[in-house]
């Protein structure tokens, strides 16, 4: 599969998967709030952000051994991918099992959240649950890797979309029948453990068409384990988007009420869908960035790198526009009135997209390429003045929240930039000119095409 066509696949994939992401939280929200009421779904957010932090104890295992796996297949190491997949997966399932078991001693002899939870039944028996269907998700990083290796990185993409598909379609049965907060997570951790076992035979399936026979093929500890050190630096990717994202609702709850905390997490999601094209463009050019790294071809990772980043400038600022002039009365209605925000709190949480948009991509460019330290220990610190930020900004309210936010992004564009121009060894003057040369041809390339064949539709 040519390397267009490849991208063009993925990124179809990916825009299927962002418009089902958007729609999950679109219809979640009202639906959950007209059901339970806001403390009541105040009080679900608190609890379904505890499995979040979870990712934080696989050590990185997972992402780190999906880079390695995918080079690995792209060299025609088959056995040694194969290999290094089951030894990775024992090992993340040992570590996974153990913490869930730390989690549940931790939750059942403390009173953690006597405080925050009062109305939610059953708190602990959810919480295992959500944890369990994470377990799951995280078992299946592993899978990604083998797919990207083949040249097929739509699929385990696709595999993404039907589990969104699934969790869409258990929170609006839960929902409009009526049930509580332990029928959803009880039904979210079965339809994901039939997602992953499904997941799983199908890579099996594909796995042999190379080798033939997976059977005899011992797992490799030593290179998983190997892995670890890369994997930490992954692993403080999860770290502070728990800090920013789930540590941030549980400081609403907690400096604010439950009610601001739902808010929040009502307020975040419908403006950072202001920046869904550039999340597909992140999903669909991380594979390209890792085969290219593969083949060591510098100049055509300089050149996604710069053109990616200018584009994501350019949709983002679009994006962010429409947002600002309608995007309050919408969410308004979208909530069905149940929470009153001012216009400056609404802005300043949509101008965050802006300096959002020069580092999202260029932070998932040295995550694929088994580089994500520096970026993921700028995230975790910068995530923590955020935090700070907002906690002695709370006076403010929720504007004290944005403004936070806003810093983290501010913060995290001038360092990600930077390390990234050091790692492909350019300057941004450079990474600026090529960047818009490369998308000037595109576009040129694009508008001749159109009047070619407008041309030749009127001759006919």
């Amino acid at each position: 599969m040519g390397s267009n066509n490849r991208l063009r696949r993925t990124a179809l994939s990916a825009f299927a998967g962002r418009l089902l992401n958007a729609l999950r939280q679109i219809v979640s929200v009202p639906i959950l709030v007209a059901a339970w009421g806001a403390s009541y779904y105040g009080e679900w957010l608190v609890l379904s952000s505890i499995p979040t932090f979870l990712a934080m104890s696989n050590l990185g295992l997972g992402t780190a051994a999906s880079v390695q796996i995918s080079f690995d297949v792209r060299n025609q190491e088959y056995r040694r991918a194969w290999s290094l997949l089951k030894g990775a997966n024992h090992l993340l399932l040992l570590v996974l099992l153990l913490v869930t078991l730390l989690v549940w001693l931790l939750l059942a002899q403390t009173n953690l959240l006597g405080s925050t939870v009062t109305r939610v039944e059953s708190p602990i028996a959810i919480v295992l649950s959500l944890v369990g269907a994470a377990v799951c998700k995280m078992l299946a990083g592993t899978l990604r890797g083998w797919w990207n290796g083949v040249g097929n990185p739509s699929v385990p993409i696709r595999w993404a979309n039907l589990s969104l598909v699934s969790e869409l379609s258990v929170v609006v049965g839960v929902g409009l029948l009526g049930g509580t907060a332990m029928t959803l997570a009880q039904s979210l951790l079965a339809v994901t453990v039939l997602w992953y076992v499904s997941y799983f035979l199908a890579t099996v399936v594909r796995a042999k068409a190379s080798l033939g026979s997976i059977q005899g093929i011992p797992a490799d500890y030593y290179r998983a384990a190997g892995l670890v050190r890369v994997g930490l630096g992954h692993q403080l990717t999860p770290l502070w988007q728990a800090i920013l994202f789930q540590g941030s609702i549980v400081l609403a709850a907690t400096a604010l009420d439950s009610a601001s905390a739902a808010l929040w997490g009502a307020m975040r999601i419908v403006v950072r869908s202001g920046c869904q094209l550039i999340e597909v463009m992140r999903i669909s050019l991380g594979p390209e960035f890792q085969l290219a790294f593969a083949d060591d071809d510098r100049d055509k990772l300089r050149l996604l790198h710069s053109a990616s980043v200018l584009l994501s400038i350019a949709l983002t600022l679009v994006a962010a526009a429409v947002l600002l002039v309608c995007g309050l009365p919408l969410f308004e209605i979208w909530t069905s009135h149940e929470f009153e925000v001012g216009f400056s709190e609404w802005s300043v949480l949509v101008i965050s997209l802006i300096p959002l948009s020069i580092w999202w991509v260029s932070a998932e460019f040295q995550l694929v390429i088994n580089r994500p330290w520096f970026s993921s220990v700028a995230g975790v610190l910068t995530a923590l003045l955020a935090l700070g930020a907002m906690w002695l900004l709370s006076n403010l309210g929720i504007l004290g929240f944005c403004i936070g936010y806003l810093l983290f992004d501010c913060v995290m564009a001038v360092a990600v930039i930077a390390k990234s121009l050091a790692i492909l060894d350019t300057t941004l003057a450079k990474s600026c000119v090529h960047g818009l040369s490369f998308l000037a041809s595109k576009g040129q390339i694009l508008v001749l095409d159109v009047f070619s064949r407008t041309n030749v539709t009127h001759r006919t």
